[in-house]
Order: C-alpha cells, then structure tokens, then sequence
C-alpha cells in the first residue's frame, strides 16, 4: 500500500545558487522522492544543474516533459520537477543547484512517497504564457494517479487554482498544487494570477500501488 511519508517547502531570496531544505526525517530506503522547484534569474537561459541527497547516492531524474519556462524577458523564470525511485536510504537534506550564482528567487518543494511503481512518474508537462487564467501544462493519465502541479510568476500573484485541484500554500508569486486519484482523462490546473502575469508551470503524475491516506496528507508543508 502506497504512504505519503513527508511533504516539506521553502524558499530563498534572491542571490542564491542553491537551496537545501532540511527533511522532517531521514529518506527512507526503497521509498519515491519527488522535488518540485521554481526559479528566476536575469539574463541567461534559467535551468537545474543537479538535484542531490546528503549522505546517499541517489541520482535523481529530471521528469520527461515537466520543464516550463519564460525567457521572453527578465526575470526569466522556469519550473521543473525531479524524482528518484528506489531511495537509499539516510539521506536528511536535499539540495537543488540552479545554473547561476544570483537566482533572482527560489522555490524547492519535497514530497516522499512509499510503495510506489517503478518508475513512478511517468506523466509530464510543461507550460508558460503571459496572461490569466494560467492553463498549466496537460497530462493523461489511465485513472488512480497523484498529479502535482507548480507554477511560478515574474513579480505578480498566484491568487488561487481552479477545482478539483486543491492549492498548496505557497509564496505569493508560487503555488504548488495536487488531484488525488482523478479517473482516467487528460488533466491541468488553471491558476488565477494578478500583477505581472508571466508564468512558467509545471504538471506531473505518479503511478500509486495504492493509497492509504486521504488527500489532505499529500499538502506541501512549508519549512518554518
């Protein structure tokens, strides 16, 4: 049976070239860790240089297709999400290292998962435009998945998600957001915006076993 076992978030000002978040508890050998992150930089093409675990060596994989981004101008924002199957186990942080030294913001969001498929995420889609509502990249789906979604903007506000995806409480130009175990079908979220409305998003689905907790577990808890 399928477990969520831990969801953490947080963010950094500007002039980072990384971001390490610290881990409610340590990875879990065998488990599915999926990261979820955003980010701006001026100037240059935004992008993920490694996605990596303290103490352990897993190799994360970037998730087909999930990769949205917007260069048309500054800041030049994207969002991309990765996933390694199989955890060794021990790992307490994760650290993601974006290709430049001055990010103008970060985003980085974890969720752990146990009992999965392998592979696991195996849906993707990626997305970005300059207007709202903000229709996110679109993925289909056989029926029974966890689908996760991120979205970023330039300097406005995410100001909600469109039902039946449930917002994750966020910054205010991030909001991640989830649909647990939709049928089968073709799926988005449509995000409301306000203030600069350049967007860059990304939607995502893991094949699950089975669930055992119900949709109100699977939010990202913001690191405080």
């Amino acid at each position: 049976m399928a477990t969520i076992l831990q969801q953490v978030y947080a963010e950094a000002a500007a002039g980072s070239a990384s971001q390490t978040l610290t881990l409610s508890q340590t990875i879990t050998a065998g488990s599915t860790v999926v990261v979820m992150t955003g980010f701006g930089r001026t100037g240059g093409t935004p992008d993920i240089s490694s996605v990596v675990n303290n103490g352990t060596a897993n190799t994360y994989t970037q998730v087909t297709g999930a990769r949205g981004a917007n260069t048309t101008n500054n800041p030049r924002m994207m969002t991309d999400v990765w996933y390694v199957d199989g955890a060794n186990g021990s790992g307490t942080t994760v650290t993601v290292t974006f290709n430049t030294t001055s990010a103008t913001v970060t985003f980085v969001g974890v969720i752990e998962f146990s009992n999965t498929l392998s592979p696991s995420v195996n849906y993707g889609a990626g997305a970005s435009g300059a207007t709202t509502p903000a229709v996110a990249g679109t993925i289909s789906v056989p029926g029974g998945q966890l689908l996760l979604s991120c979205i970023i903007t330039a300097a406005g506000t995410v100001n909600s998600v469109a039902s039946p995806w449930t917002a994750v409480v966020g910054s205010v130009s991030f909001m991640s957001a989830y649909y647990d175990l939709p049928p089968a079908g073709t799926y988005g979220p449509t995000y409301t915006l306000s203030g600069n409305n350049r967007w860059a998003s990304s939607t995502v689905g893991a094949d699950l076993i089975a669930v055992t907790n119900n949709a109100s577990n699977v939010l990202l808890k913001k690191v405080t």
